[in-house]
C-alpha cells in the first residue's frame, strides 16, 4: 500500500509501519508477504513483533472498552454518545 497526499511526506520506514498497522487493525488477513518485506527493510524481527503487539493490544483495548461502555478518563462525555 502506498500513500498519497499528507502521508507521502512520511519516511519510508514510517510508511511501512503505518501501512502494516492499518492492515492489522482493519483485517489482519490483509497483511501480505510484501508488507513484511517492506517492514524488514527498516525494522528488526523483534521490532516487527513489538509493532504487531502494540497495534493488536491497542485494538483489543479499544474493543474491550467499547463493548463494556467504559467512559474515557478525563471526559464528561459517556462512551456511548
Amino acid at each position: 500500500m502506498r500513500f498519497v497526499g499528507e502521508r507521502s511526506t512520511f519516511s519510508p520506514e514510517i510508511q511501512a509501519a503505518v501501512c502494516f498497522a492499518e492492515k492489522v487493525a482493519r483485517d489482519p488477513h490483509e497483511v501480505s508477504d510484501e508488507d513484511f518485506r517492506d517492514l524488514r527493510q527498516h525494522y528488526t524481527e523483534p521490532e516487527v513483533v513489538e509493532l504487531a503487539t502494540v497495534v493488536s493490544l491497542t485494538c483489543y483495548f479499544n474493543k474491550f472498552n467499547s463493548a463494556l461502555r467504559v467512559d474515557l478518563p478525563g471526559s464528561d462525555t459517556p462512551c456511548d454518545s
